[in-house]
């Protein structure tokens, strides 16, 4: 059942859940907060997701110049710096791949990767960012 509501220039459209959906919503939350209130455990998946992402950037070393990763209050962002100048959409195709095997296989919660030119990191990447590849320090 849907149901449309007006506010102002805003329209939103409201969906009426059945009771199996939110009980299964608030199931998958009760496992992802569980997942992430165990601080050991995301720590270890956190650090498997890098060095997952790290052979990425050794297999697409030509593509890629440097990454980065940003651990958000709402999700973990990897930015993916081009060897180029311009958009890589080569490089684009590839980092959806990763992103959709992070996102099921991470456990760590969202998982997103965005590319960003050299000369836009600075809007982009706060000022807890890591750099994931290439390896710092061996």
């Amino acid at each position: 059942m849907e149901i449309l509501a007006q506010e102002g220039f805003r329209l939103y459209k409201l969906v009426h859940l059945d009771d199996s959906a939110i009980e299964r919503t608030a199931s998958e939350l009760i496992e992802g907060s569980q997942l992430l209130g165990n601080r050991d455990l995301w720590v270890a998946n956190f650090k498997a997701t890098v060095e997952r992402v790290r052979s990425w950037c050794d297999r697409l070393s030509s593509s890629v110049r440097m990454t980065l990763v940003d651990i958000r209050s709402t999700k973990v962002s990897f930015y993916v710096v081009p060897a180029s100048s311009r958009y890589d959409l080569d490089l684009g195709a590839e980092m959806t791949n990763l992103e959709v095997e992070l996102e099921g296989s991470a456990g760590i919660g969202p998982v997103d990767t965005i590319q960003v030119p050299d000369r836009s990191l600075p809007r982009f990447i706060g000022p807890r960012a890591l750099v994931v590849w290439p390896a710092v320090g061996g």
